[in-house]
């Protein structure tokens, strides 16, 4: 869960199309 808080403070910064990929990239090697 540390992971997720660490993403999402860093997604903030960046604009939203640039979270959006992270995001996903993210979830998917998290699924993996």
């Amino acid at each position: 869960m540390g992971l997720r808080l660490s993403n999402g403070q860093k997604l903030q910064s960046p604009p939203g199309l640039v979270a959006r990929p992270t995001l996903a990239l993210v979830r998917e090697a998290v699924m993996n």
